[in-house]
C-alpha cells in the first residue's frame, strides 16, 4: 500500500488497511498504526479526529489482527468499532459496507460463537433478512456452513475490492 506517509482520514486510511490486511503487509499495517498515534498526539482537530481516537486505533488494529489470521482478535476489534465508524464516517453507504462485510468475514473465521452471533447481526443489518424461513430453526452454529447467499456475495465482495484497489 503506498498510503502510509502519514495519517489523513479515517475513511481513506481504514480502507487503506484493509488492502494491505488482505495482501498480509502487516509492515504496512504498523507504519499505519504508528502513524495513526502520532496523528491523535497531534494539534490537528476536527470531527475526523474525534472520530478516530474513539474508534480508529481498534479498526486499524483489527485489520492487522485480520491480516496475522488473528480472526477472534480482529472480530473483538472490529465488532466494537465498525458500527460507529459506519455511522459517523463520511462515504457512501457502499463505501462503508466494506468494513462491515470486513468484520463478518473476520467473526465466521473465528469461529466462536459469540463472534457467530455478531456476524449474524451484521448481515441482518446488511441485508435485512432472516437466516431461513423459519427463524426459530435458525442458530447461530450453522452460520458460515453456508456458502451461498450473502457468503458467496460478500466472498465476491472481497475479492473484488482487493482487485480494485491493488
Amino acid at each position: 500500500a503506498q498510503h502510509i506517509d502519514e495519517f489523513t482520514v479515517l475513511f481513506y486510511d481504514g480502507h487503506a488497511a484493509l488492502s494491505a490486511a488482505m495482501v498480509g503487509d502487516t509492515s504496512c499495517l504498523q507504519t499505519m498504526l504508528e502513524n495513526l498515534g502520532e496523528y491523535l498526539k497531534s494539534d490537528r482537530g476536527g470531527w475526523n479526529k474525534i472520530v478516530t481516537s474513539q474508534h480508529g486505533t481498534d479498526l486499524i488494529q483489527g485489520m492487522l489482527a485480520m491480516s496475522a489470521g488473528e480472526y477472534g482478535e480482529a472480530a473483538d476489534k472490529l465488532l466494537s468499532s465498525v458500527s460507529e465508524v459506519m455511522r459517523k464516517v463520511y462515504g457512501s453507504k457502499s463505501q462503508k459496507s466494506i468494513f462491515l462485510l470486513t468484520t463478518v468475514y473476520c467473526c465466521i473465521l473465528s469461529k466462536q460463537e459469540k463472534h457467530l452471533l455478531g456476524a449474524e447481526q451484521k448481515l441482518k443489518r446488511i441485508y435485512g433478512m432472516e437466516w431461513s424461513d423459519n427463524p426459530s430453526t435458525t442458530s447461530s452454529t450453522t452460520l458460515g456452513q453456508n456458502s451461498t447467499g450473502p457468503f458467496k456475495e460478500m466472498n465476491f465482495m472481497l475479492e473484488f475490492y482487493a482487485i480494485v484497489t491493488l
